[in-house]
């Protein structure tokens, strides 16, 4: 590898392909997967902060959740809204809100849960109409979910990060209705 920041950055990409695959590979509550995003959030505390960092965290954050761990999930979710608040990008923002919310709702705090939905919801600036319902989930999943995790050009029905872009594609198409 080369030396360097160089060699950081191949290898903190290298690490997330890992954790992609990890997780489609052995599940969205695998040992494996959360192990490869743990340390590909510790190679971005070498580089300057970009995307890489939420999307670590995010998945991250998405393994725990699928194990059950909120306190901690809850924490990654925290350091991943914090990392989206100082990037100018929507798509951290946008996730780290949704992902944030989703851990509130399971924890039971349903006004806060919702605040952070809202929050989502209103980072998202594209219109919402019936016809582009399926697309806009779709479109979502690959731009924002995907990127990190190892397939940052396709669309996996079903997946964890596609479900959740038909759940904000949702409550995009709640939002509008009401």
């Amino acid at each position: 590898m080369p030396k360097g920041s160089q060699r950081g950055s191949s290898e903190l990409a290298l690490q997330l392909e890992l954790a992609g695959t990890l997780t489609a590979v052995k599940g969205w509550a695998s040992r494996e997967a959360s192990e490869a995003y743990a340390h590909a959030r510790e190679l971005c505390r070498d580089i300057p902060e970009g995307p890489e960092l939420a999307a670590a965290l995010n998945g991250l954050r998405s393994i725990l959740l699928n194990r059950a761990e909120f306190a901690v999930a809850r924490q990654v979710a925290e350091e991943l809204l914090a990392v989206a608040e100082r990037q100018d990008d929507p798509d951290p923002k946008l996730t780290a809100h949704y992902g944030y919310g989703v851990i509130l709702l399971f924890q039971a705090e349903f006004t806060r849960a919702l605040q952070h939905l809202r929050q989502a919801i209103a980072v998202h600036t594209p219109p919402i109409n019936r016809s582009r319902i399926s697309n806009a989930g779709r479109s979502w999943c690959r731009r924002s979910q995907l990127r990190g995790l190892g397939a940052s050009d396709a669309w996996v029905p079903g997946s964890g990060a596609c479900r959740d872009g038909y759940l904000i594609t949702s409550l995009l198409f709640l939002q509008q209705m009401i």
